[in-house]
């Protein structure tokens, strides 16, 4: 059965106020803040690329029709404060800019705005956060993710980049075809790096790969793999015949490579 966009994003829309109020139970929130919901739609070229920038809470990322994008916002404020914040929606040089702005500071200390974004496949993604998580799921895209604090969930068929400063990151990373990637690999070899979290990372079954690891923790493999362990805290991995490069670094933290879930 077909969900169209609309419908997916009014449920995603209402899972983002939900998740509001939840977070707002046994915490020190005051009474008179509300939370106001802000949506934009527009056609997104082939060409295009998408870069969202929310320095004020999360990201979720979810697949979209062709040529469609939707933007949703979830907005905590204080019922008396005037100073609302702003999703602006910019087009420049290829890129279709979401982007969370407050034009004052607001009152108090409760600012906080979570993001959903609905994108097309093929369409380039890159997601830039403060203090907020990352999610992004059923994608088939590239994505440059950076947080500065905050988990990253991260499952697409394209090349990925992330980079956290403190949070985890756990991403499926299972291209169509293996045989179909050029010999180095997703072009851009992907590297998931975070300072102070672990890395879970999940492979097809028929993975053809070879992964330098940097971690003080514990490196665990499937059992098909082939662990080389050359100093301290670094290892290679290998899959397959080792064709295609992928990066895993951890300052402090562990590094766990999976096979696809048991059916």
């Amino acid at each position: 059965m077909r969900v169209s966009i609309k419908a997916a994003c009014g449920a995603l829309c209402l899972m983002l106020a939900a998740l509001a109020a939840v977070a707002a139970v046994g915490q020190d929130v005051p009474s008179d803040w509300t939370v106001d919901n802000t949506r934009w739609t527009g056609v997104l070229a082939p060409s295009e690329s998408v870069e969202v920038r929310n320095p004020f809470g999360d990201v979720r990322l979810r697949a979209a029709d062709a040529g469609e994008v939707e933007v949703s916002a979830m907005i905590q404020r204080r019922i008396d404060d005037p100073v609302r914040p702003e999703v602006r929606i910019d087009r420049r040089g290829g890129s279709l800019t979401v982007e969370v702005v407050y034009p004052a500071a607001p009152k108090g200390d409760l600012k906080r705005v979570d993001v959903a974004v609905f994108v097309p496949a093929g369409a380039p993604i890159t997601v830039r956060t403060k203090d907020g998580m990352i999610q992004a799921r059923g994608l088939a895209n590239d994505v440059d993710f950076e947080a500065t604090a905050g988990d990253v969930f991260l499952a697409t068929s394209g090349k990925a980049r992330v980079s956290v400063g403190k949070g985890n990151i756990i991403a499926d990373l299972r291209p169509s075809g293996w045989a179909d990637l050029r010999p180095s690999g997703w072009g851009d070899s992907p590297r998931l790096s975070t300072r102070d979290g672990d890395i879970t990372l999940t492979l097809p079954v028929d993975a053809d790969a070879e992964l330098e690891v940097e971690a003080p923790g514990e490196i665990a493999a499937p059992p098909k793999a082939t662990l080389e362990r050359r100093t301290p805290g670094k290892a290679t991995v290998r899959l397959g015949q080792g064709t295609h490069r992928l990066t895993l670094q951890t300052r402090r933290g562990n590094v766990n490579i999976l096979g696809p879930p048991a059916h």
